[in-house]
Protein backbone atom coordinates (compact mmCIF):
# COMPACT_ATOMS: atom_id res chain seq x y z
CA UNK A 1 0.00 0.00 0.00
CA UNK A 2 2.90 2.73 0.13
CA UNK A 3 2.06 3.67 -3.47
CA UNK A 4 -1.30 5.53 -2.72
CA UNK A 5 0.63 7.88 -0.74
CA UNK A 6 3.16 8.82 -2.79
CA UNK A 7 0.44 10.87 -5.28
CA UNK A 8 -2.64 11.20 -7.30
CA UNK A 9 -3.88 9.30 -10.07
CA UNK A 10 -4.48 5.57 -11.20
CA UNK A 11 -1.99 2.80 -11.27
CA UNK A 12 -1.54 1.12 -14.54
CA UNK A 13 -4.29 -2.05 -14.56
CA UNK A 14 -6.01 -0.86 -11.67
CA UNK A 15 -9.52 0.42 -11.73
CA UNK A 16 -10.78 3.72 -10.77
CA UNK A 17 -9.84 4.76 -7.09
CA UNK A 18 -12.38 4.76 -4.14
CA UNK A 19 -14.73 7.23 -3.67
CA UNK A 20 -15.31 9.68 -0.69
CA UNK A 21 -15.55 8.63 2.97
CA UNK A 22 -18.93 8.69 4.38
CA UNK A 23 -19.72 12.80 6.05
CA UNK A 24 -16.59 13.48 8.64
CA UNK A 25 -17.38 14.44 11.73
CA UNK A 26 -16.00 14.97 15.55
CA UNK A 27 -16.48 15.57 18.84
CA UNK A 28 -14.63 17.03 21.25
CA UNK A 29 -13.21 17.02 24.85
CA UNK A 30 -10.50 18.94 26.21
CA UNK A 31 -7.50 18.78 24.32
CA UNK A 32 -8.94 15.32 22.26
CA UNK A 33 -11.15 15.28 19.06
CA UNK A 34 -12.83 12.04 18.06
CA UNK A 35 -13.29 11.76 13.96
CA UNK A 36 -16.17 9.45 12.80
CA UNK A 37 -16.68 8.96 8.93
CA UNK A 38 -18.83 6.25 7.09
CA UNK A 39 -16.62 3.73 5.52
CA UNK A 40 -15.45 3.95 1.58
CA UNK A 41 -16.03 0.68 -1.32
CA UNK A 42 -13.09 -0.84 -2.11
CA UNK A 43 -11.03 1.28 0.31
CA UNK A 44 -7.53 0.05 1.98
CA UNK A 45 -7.17 3.06 4.03
CA UNK A 46 -7.26 6.74 3.98
CA UNK A 47 -5.36 9.96 4.30
CA UNK A 48 -6.50 12.66 6.43
CA UNK A 49 -5.24 16.07 5.59
CA UNK A 50 -5.40 19.03 7.93
CA UNK A 51 -4.64 23.03 7.55
CA UNK A 52 -4.83 26.18 9.60
CA UNK A 53 -6.88 27.51 6.92
CA UNK A 54 -9.81 26.32 4.69
CA UNK A 55 -8.68 23.83 1.66
CA UNK A 56 -5.13 24.28 3.11
CA UNK A 57 -2.84 21.45 3.59
CA UNK A 58 0.03 22.93 5.21
CA UNK A 59 -0.17 20.90 8.30
CA UNK A 60 0.01 17.69 6.40
CA UNK A 61 -1.39 14.34 5.55
CA UNK A 62 -1.07 11.42 7.58
CA UNK A 63 -1.80 7.73 6.61
CA UNK A 64 -4.75 6.25 8.55
CA UNK A 65 -5.44 2.88 8.79
CA UNK A 66 -8.75 1.24 7.43
CA UNK A 67 -11.24 2.32 10.20
CA UNK A 68 -14.07 4.63 10.50
CA UNK A 69 -12.96 6.04 14.04
CA UNK A 70 -9.62 8.30 14.83
CA UNK A 71 -9.01 9.52 18.58
CA UNK A 72 -6.35 12.23 18.65
CA UNK A 73 -4.08 14.80 20.60
CA UNK A 74 -2.91 17.81 18.72
CA UNK A 75 -1.53 20.54 19.97
CA UNK A 76 -4.25 23.33 20.61
CA UNK A 77 -5.66 25.15 17.77
CA UNK A 78 -7.74 25.47 15.09
CA UNK A 79 -7.82 22.57 12.44
CA UNK A 80 -9.14 22.39 8.64
CA UNK A 81 -9.34 18.63 8.61
CA UNK A 82 -10.52 16.64 5.21
CA UNK A 83 -10.30 12.91 4.46
CA UNK A 84 -9.74 10.81 1.53
CA UNK A 85 -9.78 6.95 0.79
CA UNK A 86 -6.66 5.40 -0.75
CA UNK A 87 -6.15 1.73 -2.32
CA UNK A 88 -3.99 0.01 -4.48
CA UNK A 89 -5.35 2.17 -7.51
CA UNK A 90 -4.76 5.77 -5.82
CA UNK A 91 -6.44 8.28 -3.99
CA UNK A 92 -10.07 8.98 -3.87
CA UNK A 93 -12.72 12.25 -3.83
CA UNK A 94 -11.91 14.61 -0.50
CA UNK A 95 -14.69 14.38 2.34
CA UNK A 96 -16.03 16.82 3.01
CA UNK A 97 -14.21 19.54 5.55
CA UNK A 98 -14.56 19.94 9.21
CA UNK A 99 -13.37 23.33 11.63
CA UNK A 100 -11.99 22.04 15.01
CA UNK A 101 -11.23 24.13 18.02
CA UNK A 102 -9.52 23.00 20.68
CA UNK A 103 -9.25 25.46 23.77
CA UNK A 104 -8.74 22.50 26.02
CA UNK A 105 -11.94 22.97 27.10
CA UNK A 106 -14.85 20.80 27.11
CA UNK A 107 -18.14 22.01 25.44
CA UNK A 108 -21.48 20.25 26.54
CA UNK A 109 -22.81 17.48 23.80
CA UNK A 110 -25.12 17.69 21.23
CA UNK A 111 -28.00 15.60 21.65
CA UNK A 112 -27.96 11.59 20.27
CA UNK A 113 -29.78 10.92 17.41
CA UNK A 114 -32.23 7.89 16.10
CA UNK A 115 -33.64 7.01 19.48
CA UNK A 116 -35.46 3.96 18.88
CA UNK A 117 -37.15 1.02 21.26
CA UNK A 118 -38.43 -2.29 20.86
CA UNK A 119 -41.00 -3.59 23.03
CA UNK A 120 -40.84 -8.14 23.72
CA UNK A 121 -43.31 -8.17 26.47
CA UNK A 122 -42.18 -6.81 29.72
CA UNK A 123 -38.75 -5.78 28.28
CA UNK A 124 -37.94 -2.29 26.32
CA UNK A 125 -34.70 -2.30 24.73
CA UNK A 126 -33.53 1.04 23.53
CA UNK A 127 -30.80 1.92 21.57
CA UNK A 128 -29.32 5.27 19.86
CA UNK A 129 -26.74 6.58 17.54
CA UNK A 130 -23.93 9.09 20.05
CA UNK A 131 -23.95 12.58 18.64
CA UNK A 132 -21.77 13.76 15.72
CA UNK A 133 -20.91 17.16 17.19
CA UNK A 134 -20.21 19.24 20.31
CA UNK A 135 -17.84 17.47 22.96
CA UNK A 136 -17.26 14.25 23.65
CA UNK A 137 -20.12 12.59 25.59
CA UNK A 138 -19.10 10.43 28.95
CA UNK A 139 -22.42 8.84 28.82
CA UNK A 140 -26.37 9.21 29.09
CA UNK A 141 -29.28 10.33 31.03
CA UNK A 142 -33.03 7.96 29.64
CA UNK A 143 -35.94 10.09 31.18
CA UNK A 144 -38.89 8.57 31.34
CA UNK A 145 -42.50 9.69 31.58
CA UNK A 146 -46.30 8.68 32.27
CA UNK A 147 -46.60 11.99 30.42
CA UNK A 148 -45.25 13.50 27.58
CA UNK A 149 -42.34 15.37 28.92
CA UNK A 150 -43.20 14.35 32.18
CA UNK A 151 -39.78 12.70 34.14
CA UNK A 152 -40.90 9.68 36.06
CA UNK A 153 -37.38 7.74 36.12
CA UNK A 154 -33.73 8.27 35.44
CA UNK A 155 -30.96 6.14 33.84
CA UNK A 156 -27.91 6.65 33.22
CA UNK A 157 -25.67 4.62 30.98
CA UNK A 158 -22.29 4.92 29.31
CA UNK A 159 -23.00 2.89 26.21
CA UNK A 160 -25.36 3.99 23.54
CA UNK A 161 -27.88 1.91 24.50
CA UNK A 162 -30.30 0.46 27.54
CA UNK A 163 -32.25 -2.58 28.14
CA UNK A 164 -35.18 -2.18 31.05
CA UNK A 165 -36.17 -5.38 31.84
CA UNK A 166 -39.92 -6.05 34.23
CA UNK A 167 -41.30 -2.77 32.83
CA UNK A 168 -45.02 -2.24 33.97
CA UNK A 169 -47.44 -2.12 31.87
CA UNK A 170 -48.39 1.18 30.18
CA UNK A 171 -47.55 4.17 27.64
CA UNK A 172 -44.24 5.83 28.40
CA UNK A 173 -42.51 8.69 26.72
CA UNK A 174 -38.52 8.69 26.37
CA UNK A 175 -35.99 11.02 26.07
CA UNK A 176 -32.30 10.58 25.76
CA UNK A 177 -29.42 13.26 26.62
CA UNK A 178 -25.69 13.11 26.30
CA UNK A 179 -23.74 14.32 29.52
CA UNK A 180 -19.92 14.79 29.76
CA UNK A 181 -17.96 17.25 32.98
CA UNK A 182 -19.01 20.00 31.12
CA UNK A 183 -22.76 19.31 31.92
CA UNK A 184 -25.83 17.84 30.51
CA UNK A 185 -27.18 18.23 26.69
CA UNK A 186 -30.61 18.85 25.17
CA UNK A 187 -32.80 16.02 24.80
CA UNK A 188 -33.47 14.18 21.79
CA UNK A 189 -36.87 13.62 20.49
CA UNK A 190 -39.42 11.74 22.45
CA UNK A 191 -40.43 8.35 21.77
CA UNK A 192 -43.43 6.52 22.72
CA UNK A 193 -43.17 3.19 24.38
CA UNK A 194 -46.15 1.21 25.08
CA UNK A 195 -46.02 -2.16 27.45
CA UNK A 196 -48.83 -4.43 26.49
Amino acid sequence: PPRPYLGVGVVGGCGPPPPPPGPLRFTTAGSSVSLTWGAAATADGYLLVAGRSPGSLDLGSFPVANITALVASPPLGLYYVRLRAVNACGIGPVSNEVAITLDGTTAVPSPPAGLAAIVTGNVVSLSWTPPTSGGTPAGYQVEAGRAAGGVDAVANTTAPALVVPGTPRGTYYVRVRSFNAAGIGSATAEVTVTVP
